[in-house]
């Protein structure tokens, strides 16, 4: 589990992708509007009926993961 920002900072300098229990969220994601709030709910649902997970805002994702950075 990611609890300090040092653990974030070393979970993206470990090259870390999203899998099916991390998923990572541009923090505009967290804007009140009803897309929004709906995408949320379809995130947080999505885990919970998995295998659990973490959904981390405030950090945008990208398909270059070299471009991953904090936002």
């Amino acid at each position: 589990m990611y609890q300090t920002r040092q653990d974030l900072e070393k979970l993206l300098a470990n090259g870390a992708v999203e899998n099916t229990e991390l998923e990572f969220k541009d923090s505009r994601s967290l804007v009140r509007d009803d897309g929004k709030i709906t995408e949320l709910c379809i995130n947080v649902s999505a885990l919970a009926n998995s295998a659990g997970g973490q959904i981390i805002y405030g950090i945008n994702e990208q398909e270059d993961e070299g471009a991953r950075g904090r936002r």
